[in-house]
């Protein structure tokens, strides 16, 4: 069996366009981060080498037509390559065309899409255990591989710069 691509997607980095930066953990705080350690609960090393990671668009002003654009295009670089696309947050689902659901799995043309609520510090969804429990049992249904939790990280969103994420562990253990 193929390992499938796992594409995480974001909206877009107000701290620049280059994409190597998108969805980067770093700086510390950033939607990257709480992506990496505290969603996923991942090691940086791991959350960088498991994921390509791409925004929809460049600049700080969200523009819907080049988003959907943009979401197109990426569905066409996919190819025939199996894929798992993690949408993040209502505007990137969007763009795909996809509902509004908070946590949902969907198999257009043979690849894999999951939509997630955004990772930014402002979506309180995240500080509840439960929900970030069912984001990575999602996640494993698609990619069993990831070894999601390994960092433990899932009660320290909460805290907008935590001294240290791992005292502050206490969510979903794989």
């Amino acid at each position: 069996m193929t390992t499938p691509r796992l594409i995480l997607v974001g909206e877009q980095n107000p701290h620049g366009s280059n994409p190597a930066h998108a969805l980067y953990p770093h700086p510390r705080g950033c939607a990257g981060e709480r992506l990496c350690r505290v969603v996923l609960g991942l090691r940086e090393e791991t959350y960088l080498r498991s994921f390509e990671r791409r925004n929809l668009l460049t600049g700080t002003r969200w523009r819907t037509k080049e988003a959907r654009s943009a979401a197109r295009d990426l569905e066409v670089d996919l190819g025939p390559t199996p894929a798992v696309v993690v949408m993040l947050g209502n505007k990137v689902r969007m763009a795909f065309g996809m509902t509004l659901l908070e946590f949902f799995e969907s198999a257009p043309d043979g690849h894999r899409y999951l939509a997630l609520p955004h990772p930014s510090g402002r979506c309180t969804l995240w500080t509840d255990p439960a929900n970030v429990r069912r984001a990575r049992e999602a996640l494993l249904r698609l990619a069993p591989h990831l070894p999601l939790g390994e960092a433990d990280l899932s009660n320290a969103f909460a805290e907008s710069n935590p001294p240290d994420y791992a005292a502050e562990a206490g969510g979903f253990v794989q």
